[in-house]
């Protein structure tokens, strides 16, 4: 999942490098303030909340507010494992790191 500085929102499949879904730029979006950005994945599929607002992701040119995360690592040809992972990392495409600050990172199971 990524957060763009225009409150867009993009999901990657980082094992095939290709995005799966986004969303529009957020009307009036304050770049230079801290946001609460939440991500819920249950299974297959992951829900995401910018400042408390459920995303609405465009998907193969469907709007969704869950987006499906198929497992095509699992083949064939199988070309890998999840295990029930997840990971955050920051970047600033497509020049590389940036000034990209987070704080309060929280991350559990879901209840």
């Amino acid at each position: 999942m990524q957060l763009y500085s225009t409150g867009g929102v993009k999901v990657r499949q980082l094992n095939l490098h290709q995005i799966v879904a986004f969303s529009a730029a957020a009307a009036g979006f304050d770049a230079s303030r801290f946001h609460k950005l939440e991500i819920t994945a249950r299974g297959s599929e992951l829900q995401v909340a910018l400042d408390g607002n459920v995303v609405e992701f465009d998907q193969g040119g469907r709007m969704v507010r869950r987006v499906a995360i198929p497992a095509s690592w699992e083949g064939p040809p199988r070309t890998g494992y999840d295990q029930g992972t997840a990971g955050v990392a920051f970047g600033a495409e497509p020049r590389g790191a940036g000034g990209q600050q987070a704080r309060n990172i929280a991350i559990g199971a879901i209840q």
